[in-house]
């Protein structure tokens, strides 16, 4: 029975951990488990550091679910409610997985609320269900990255506003940092806010070595290679793991499309923005 016990509560929080299912099913994995800690005894450690959490999870569905899709004020009485029944350390779980759902929608009013009432602007999303061990974790969500990650990836400025003003930090790094996750997919604005905040334009992934400008040119994203040259503090020197810099990238883009153009006018384009961006690159270097 306590096997079974602590497969259903994995299997609950895994669901929550996921933004692919659906929310009814999330409702039914995590029922299952609220309902079975509350009719049947448990030893004393498991049901201490695990049923606890997903009684409070289940309990609190309607909050995680409103924060997804941004009503106000259906969000602000599931928040009211589910302090009003929980302790802190589980609050602030639950707030954090909210503001995960929140961002990942794009809902800034959202965002703002439950930043207020203390979801953390710099939460770890694989940390959010303390009930989890690190090996539980689905190689998913150890990927996704803090708030700020998760709103420069799908360029949703005023969300990424929000929580640079609540604290997170612009250059949080996890792989990379927010910037060339923006650079990355091409969010011009995004980048424009996350300069403003004093986001560094040479900090390079642990992966590659590529700055935000190498993302940048390597995606063909002119508009944003404009703007990280306007930035004075842009390193035009900063080499890869391979050794190129940001130029030389573009030129061996431009060598390689220009062997296969032949007439192609999608490719012709492609060459077009390359050359826009050489000459921006060449130019900068001459100033440089």
């Amino acid at each position: 029975m306590h096997s079974s016990l602590r497969i259903i509560t994995r299997i609950s929080l895994l669901a929550l951990l996921s933004f692919h299912g659906t929310s009814h099913c999330m409702s039914r994995a995590l029922s299952s488990a609220a309902r079975l800690a509350c009719a049947c005894p448990l030893p004393k450690t498991f049901h201490e550091s695990r049923l606890p959490f997903a009684h409070a999870v289940g309990k609190n569905c309607a909050l995680l679910e409103a924060a997804k899709v941004g009503y106000p004020d259906r969000l602000e009485n599931e928040t009211r409610k589910m302090l009003a029944s929980t302790g802190d350390d589980t609050a602030k779980c639950i707030l954090n997985m909210a503001l995960y759902r929140a961002v990942t929608a794009g809902h800034p009013q959202a965002v703002r609320h439950l930043l207020a009432q203390g979801a953390a602007p710099d939460a770890c999303y694989q940390t959010c269900c303390r009930s989890l061990s690190a090996s539980e974790v689905p190689e998913h969500a150890r990927r996704i990255g803090p708030p700020l990650h998760v709103a420069c990836r799908h360029g949703f400025t005023d969300v990424a506003q929000e929580l640079l003003e609540a604290g997170a930090p612009a250059d949080l790094m996890t792989d990379e940092t927010a910037l060339s996750v923006a650079c990355r997919n091409g969010h011009a604005e995004t980048v424009r806010c996350l300069l403003h905040a004093g986001a560094s334009p040479n900090t390079a992934d642990h992966t590659w070595r590529m700055t935000p400008l190498m993302h940048a040119v390597n995606n063909e994203k002119a508009e944003i290679v404009a703007l990280l040259l306007h930035d004075a503090r842009t390193n035009l020197s900063a080499c890869d793991y391979t050794g190129e810099t940001a130029y030389d990238k573009v030129t061996h883009k431009k060598m390689l499309v220009t062997q296969s153009v032949l007439g192609d006018q999608e490719l012709l384009e492609r060459l077009h923005n390359l050359c826009s961006i050489s000459r921006m690159l060449r130019e900068a270097k001459t100033r440089s």
